[in-house]
């Protein structure tokens, strides 16, 4: 903020929301976003194929208590999982215009080879 310094946040975190001032602020000087990463929707998929992530629910909250701040906000659809999620984007986009949202991208799913092992077994679970 002292050097107006634009930044940029992609997060599945909810903890962002805490900043929602400062962050404010530094929109208002600077050309700066944070995007919520949202891959479902659906609070019981989520918690399938992200156990350790906050739930949609929740991060959802906290993109509306950054917008309501003053925070420019988007989201991002990621990953994008063929057959798995893709069915969801209208939803995901629709309740984060809701939660003030603005802008938004999509990541497709990339499975480098320290990830797929990981994944495999979440989807097989």
């Amino acid at each position: 903020l002292r050097y107006r310094n634009p930044i940029g946040i992609i997060t599945k975190g909810a903890l962002v929301a805490r900043d929602a001032e400062l962050l404010a602020e530094l929109c208002r000087l600077t050309e700066s976003w944070v995007y919520v990463s949202l891959a479902f929707s659906d609070n019981s998929l989520s918690a399938l194929l992200e156990p350790n992530a906050p739930r949609p629910s929740t991060r959802l909250r906290a993109l509306k208590a950054l917008s309501d701040a003053g925070v420019r906000t988007g989201v991002a659809l990621a990953p994008v999982i063929p057959g798995i999620n893709d069915s969801e984007i209208p939803s995901i986009l629709e309740r984060a215009q809701e939660a003030g949202a603005t802008r938004a991208f999509m990541t497709l799913l990339r499975l480098p080879e320290e990830v797929e092992e990981v994944f495999i077994s979440r989807l097989s679970e």
